[in-house]
């Protein structure tokens, strides 16, 4: 049977850790549950962050309806730049951060880089921090029932060469700089390709317009995005800029919602399938498909409003659109095709059914 310890502000780290004689300062531990107090709130800094690395079936949780804050300190080293909250390392096995508020004094804080093997997060508010959690190389993510509850000036949930995604998440964002959701490649180094799993995000925002997107996805294999819903930003399978090595293919993307922004296929993006896609964007495109060569894509089901051109395909080809309702500004008097932008901009093998 795992263990359970106490964590209370009024405890003491020389105590034993039971609810009558609680610790001071939150720690990880092996084959244990560690309880935070209801409502109290904890430091955590750079010096001593609170730490899962190499530990295996350790649980740091508090009340769901009243839960601790963990809180980080200012900025280190004169640095704009703050600590990370909570560690893991590779080392770390069957992990659970859940019912936990993460905040930053000075808005410079970071949730914390997670690495290891089936890491789970579950109701983890993020408040006031320059990042949220860096995950790299987790074989096993799962985040569930997260949601931000105040400024995050970068990104929520960041994924290097990860595998096994079982994310539902609440809100996310707005985030006020970068994408709160970010699939990428680490060029040259040990975590390649994000792979396999779920993600379904209710809700995901970005504070400003774009070309800030709300899931910039630079490498993704076999993954599903499910029921996902972006507010002013892109839901991007686009490599530029993101390096060498970037590459979106086999996802499946099911009941995406874009609002304010557009469904983005750029440079990477190839045999993937989105079904039942409803966008909308006042000033542009809907669907946005540019040096795509050979992409095999299938957007299939759907409805595209915009004033402007429904899907704009520049240099791109081989990508099948079906089942589409488009919808535009009554008063254009132009065809219908007008919506799909083809003409001398159209790779060639694109189909329109």
């Amino acid at each position: 049977m795992s263990l359970i310890y106490y964590v209370s502000t009024s405890g003491k780290d020389s105590n034993p850790g039971t609810q009558a004689r609680p610790w001071k300062t939150p720690r990880a531990v092996s084959n244990a549950t560690v309880f935070l107090a209801a409502g109290q709130k904890f430091d955590a800094n750079a010096a001593s962050p609170i730490s899962f690395a190499g530990l295996t079936n350790a649980t740091i949780t508090s009340d769901p309806n009243n839960p601790a804050t963990v809180v980080g300190a200012a900025m280190q080293h004169g640095q704009n730049i703050g600590p990370n909250m909570f560690a893991w390392s590779a080392e770390s096995t069957n992990c659970t951060l859940s019912n936990i508020i993460v905040d930053s004094v000075d808005g410079n804080g970071f949730g914390g880089l997670v690495r290891g093997t089936n890491i789970s997060i579950g109701n983890v508010q993020l408040h006031n921090l320059a990042e949220g959690f860096d995950w790299q190389g987790v074989n096993g993510v799962t985040i569930l029932s997260g949601k931000q509850t105040g400024r995050v000036l970068g990104r929520c949930h960041y994924f290097l060469g990860c595998i096994q995604f079982n994310i539902s998440t609440d809100v996310m964002g707005p985030s006020v700089a970068q994408s709160p959701i970010r699939f990428s490649t680490d060029v040259g180094g040990p975590y390649v390709n994000n792979k396999g799993g779920t993600v379904s995000i209710p809700v995901t925002q970005v504070g400003s317009p774009d070309p800030i997107a709300c899931f910039a996805i630079h490498n993704a294999v076999d993954v599903t995005f499910k029921n996902c819903f972006a507010v002013g930003g892109e839901f991007s399978f686009d490599g530029a800029g993101a390096g060498v090595g970037d590459n979106v293919t086999g996802c499946n993307v099911v009941n995406l919602t874009v609002s304010g922004s557009k469904l983005n296929l750029n440079t990477i993006a190839f045999n993937n399938t989105f079904t039942n896609f409803t966008g909308s964007n006042a000033t542009g495109e809907v669907i946005s498909c540019q040096t795509v060569a050979k992409a095999g894509n299938v957007v299939n089901g759907g409805t595209l409003t915009s004033p402007v051109h429904g899907i704009h395909m520049y240099s791109a080809n081989d990508t099948v659109f079906k089942n589409l309702t488009y919808n535009r500004d009554p008063s254009r008097t132009a065809p219908l095709m007008d919506g799909l932008f083809t003409g001398a901009n159209d790779g060639g093998g694109n189909v329109i059914k």
